[in-house]
């Protein structure tokens, strides 16, 4: 009973409080505690009951965290039979890895995940050999370096990837998951999960992991225009405009790709990526063994003494050797999206892929690199070719190209990744989150993301048409995004793992001061180009806090409506106009009982149909209800209100356990559906919605006649193992969806559903005035995400033949 204590006490007393038989008030507030403890996240093969999933106490625990806890006292159970109560039972299968998703279940699954991640994961972080050297030398320092310069920045590169790539992020931070995902997001819903945080400090750290998500998004522009740029510099042309052309026809064909997802991309892609790092380190080798005196010397800068007397008795020491770390931060960028990428194949995977291939290629390929530079400084302008035999130099440049291209897809399912988390969050407007692997839930294609980032990879790759220029715009984002990660990470240590100060201190002190370095010297680069990143994520940061903070806003602003209600819920109106007026702002499940339960004579009038409100809240009623009575001067003899939610745990919901039914009352016709879909399941839900609810009216209507009109959304199919051949169509649904949504629209309307409508409330936002210019811009803001988001007569797949919207505005 250790989950009844959760609960309120001022809860209980309401639930006790006007029970005459107590038996009944304890067995309905086990069921309410049955459905707290559902609240917590599910574990793997764990089971779960819970009767009457959808209840009083639910709803108070819903306005209490929007609004308030006077609120919860005004929420009492109603006496209502538990057998009208669809049983809801939840499995997470072991197959589906629905906890810590994308780890192995067999060698050949790990396998082949170690494959995929070594082709989708890696890489960014692969072709740095192609342009760190150069631009160290060549763009920050604008020099030819000396033998000992070489050899102290060949030490430097080692232990960049040493502690940033080995250290910080595959020893540390990948321990920090949400449900097998990685990033700034999974680290912000890891410190939301733990202790609670004050207002102050929660929305700090919200901001933050928003401010990380961002830099990713910049990083994603340029990583993609840079890599393939710097690929065809080897081709002995001579014309940037025709690197450039050939640049933006490799970027279009990457894009494009990308619907098909980063499994299918990594089957193919691994296989290059794998002759990638053999390649570069048997060239790393070969330029070793070609010159032993020297390449001795090259592995002696192991040491870190080296990187010492560079930075302290050099040539470039003091504010140059600060500087050339402008140009050592290429040799790790991708690191992050090591970590945003860890829902993708699972955190194992990666590990083994980067200490048994990626890793020691890389410093193979530097220190042959490195040997080569010694004996000729004058190739540091492209350091990556001047070490491969002539004999080889086509079979390397066309290999290096395909690398080059499969390194930009790190970076980008990384965006995808973390937007599809925000979009959880409530950080990005209504997206389609499509799930390409349904075994690995953080394999995700979001094409208005796609869209985005083609878009801007192919404007950076014409405005700068070289490395080069383009480097110089280079790693402002990727920095800021390691300090933001380390920032959020140190707060997991001492908040989630409990770790004391001393300790947390040790572990974080040394990784801030690496992060600090590499971003201190990458910040002057805002005075040349690295402005352009900065500003793509300064955009994408203030776009996502509008629309959180708009969201916000809407639930506390619905929070205090449904208080101010519920406390003037004193007596039913005995008057026509009274009960008009409470219809007029009925925004809470009680005040809509109370003003339907009024006798019919001073009512509105109810006509002889059917209609389904969508809400996002159980709680809530949509205010297009209201704004129905008002108008029209009646309303459906049926009332169906319909939340759908998003089971974060749960990659499939069975058929039959798609929908909770709770007949509010059924003698004045109000019910209550809520539509559960995994996160696995087709975003669009074509047709999910209307199967759904037949579903629910098929097992119902024999004791609610009302909910018949319902059977009418069924298919005309006699195919199919469950009741009205709903088994068939549902194995269909995610098939169909793709075509609906490619009609744009034009598929939606579906067979006739009789008296059957569907009612979505339209908001327009307007400020009631006295806020300041900032306030006021991010009200216009949010209003134009709201107005240009999926719309929901689409994602969720309603026949827009008997759609209604409603528009109503909003002050906030």
């Amino acid at each position: 009973m250790a989950a009844l204590d959760a609960i309120p006490r001022s809860l209980t007393e309401s639930i006790v409080r006007g029970r005459a038989n107590t038996g009944r008030a304890r067995r309905d507030l086990e069921a309410s505690a049955a459905h707290e403890q559902f609240r917590s996240p599910l574990t793997l093969g764990e089971r779960r009951w819970t009767d009457g999933a959808v209840d009083d106490s639910g709803m108070a625990h819903d306005i209490y965290r929007a609004g308030g806890p006077s609120v919860r006292d005004h929420f009492q159970h109603a006496s209502r039979p538990a057998k009208h109560l669809l049983q809801r039972r939840f499995f997470v299968r072991r197959d589906s890895a629905a906890h810590g998703h994308g780890e192995a279940q067999t060698w050949g699954h790990f396998a082949a995940l170690t494959l995929g991640a070594t082709g989708v994961v890696f890489g960014d972080i692969g072709t740095s050999p192609l342009y760190c050297f150069s631009g160290i030398y060549t763009t920050t320092l604008h020099t030819l370096p000396a033998a000992d310069d070489i050899l102290g920045t060949f030490s430097m590169i080692f232990w960049a990837l040493t502690l940033v790539v080995c250290i910080k992020y595959v020893g540390c931070v990948m321990r920090v998951s949400h449900h097998g995902e990685g990033g700034t997001f999974a680290l912000l819903q890891t410190i939301l999960a733990g202790p609670k945080l004050s207002a102050v400090l929660r929305g700090r750290v919200t901001l933050l992991a928003m401010l990380g998500c961002s830099l990713l998004i910049g990083d994603g522009a340029i990583t993609p225009a840079m890599s393939v740029l710097g690929a065809l510099e080897g081709l002995p042309v001579g014309s940037e405009k025709v690197r450039s052309t050939l640049a933006v026809c490799v970027l279009l064909l990457l894009f494009s790709m990308q619907k098909h997802g980063s499994a299918l991309i990594g089957r193919f892609a691994g296989p290059v990526m794998v002759l990638w790092f053999l390649t570069i380190g048997a060239l790393g080798v070969w330029n070793c063994a070609s010159h032993p005196e020297v390449a001795v010397r090259v592995l002696r800068a192991l040491n870190p003494r080296y990187l010492v007397e560079f930075w302290l008795r050099g040539a470039y020491r003091g504010a140059d050797a600060w500087r050339s770390l402008g140009g050592v931060v290429l040799c790790v960028t991708g690191a992050e999206a090591l970590y945003a990428d860890m829902g993708h194949f699972g955190c194992s995977p990666i590990r083994a892929t980067w200490f048994c291939l990626v890793y020691p290629s890389l410093v193979l390929q530097y220190a042959g690199q490195a040997t080569v530079l010694t004996l000729n400084p004058a190739a540091v302008a492209n350091p990556f070719y001047a070490a491969v035999p002539p004999s080889l130099l086509w079979p390397v440049l066309a290999l290096a190209t395909c690398a080059a291209v499969i390194a930009s897809q790190a970076l980008i399912s990384g965006v995808f990744a973390l937007l599809a988390q925000g979009h959880a969050l409530q950080f990005v407007p209504r997206i389609l989150v499509k799930h390409t692997n349904p075994e690995q839930r953080g394999q995700v294609f979001i094409s208005e993301a796609n869209s985005m980032l083609c878009v801007l990879c192919v404007a950076l790759v014409l405005a700068f048409r070289s490395t080069g220029r383009l480097g110089s715009a280079y790693g402002v984002a990727v920095t800021g995004d390691a300090l933001v990660t380390t920032a959020l990470f140190a707060v997991v240590v001492r908040r989630i793992w409990k770790w004391n100060l001393l300790a947390t201190t040790a572990l974080v002190l040394p990784m801030l001061f690496v992060d600090l370095l590499f971003w201190s010297s990458n910040v002057v680069k805002l005075l040349d180009a690295g402005w352009v990143p900065a500003l793509i994520a300064l955009a994408a940061c203030f776009t996502m806090h509008c629309y959180h903070w708009g969201r916000e806003q809407e639930r506390r602003t619905a929070a205090r409506t449904a208080a101010s209600q519920l406390d003037s819920l004193t007596q039913a109106p005995s008057t026509a106009e009274g009960v008009r007026a409470l219809l007029a702002h009925v925004s809470s499940v009680p005040g809509l009982l109370m003003a339907l339960r009024a006798h019919e004579s001073i009512g509105v009038l109810r006509t002889p149909s059917l209609a389904v409100f969508l809400t996002p809240y159980e709680w809530r009623v949509p205010p297009s209800l209201g704004t129905l009575a008002v108008t029209l001067g009646c309303l459906p003899g049926t009332i169906v209100l319909l939340t759908v939610k998003f089971e974060s745990s749960i990659p499939f919901v069975l058929p039959e356990e798609r929908t909770t039914f709770d007949p509010l009352d059924a003698a004045v016709g109000a019910y209550r559906i809520v539509l559960h879909v995994g996160y696995a399941e087709a975003c669009s839900l074509a047709r999910v919605v209307p199967l759904a609810l037949a579903r629910a009216a098929a097992e119902h209507a024999a004791d609610f006649p009302a909910l018949l009109p319902l059977l009418e959304l069924s298919p005309r199919s006699d195919k199919g193992s469950g009741p009205l051949g709903l088994a068939g169509e549902e194995e269909k649904e995610e098939e169909d969806s793709e075509d609906m949504l490619d009609s744009d629209g034009e598929k939606e309307a579906q067979e006739s559903t009789g008296n059957v409508s569907f009612v979505l409330s339209r908001l327009t936002y307007s400020d009631v005035g006295g806020h300041s210019w900032f306030t006021r811009l991010r009200i216009k803001l949010y209003q134009l995400m709201v107005t240009n988001a999926r719309k929901p007569m689409r994602f969720f797949g309603l026949p827009a033949d008997r759609t209604i919207e409603i528009n109503t505005v909003r002050f906030l």
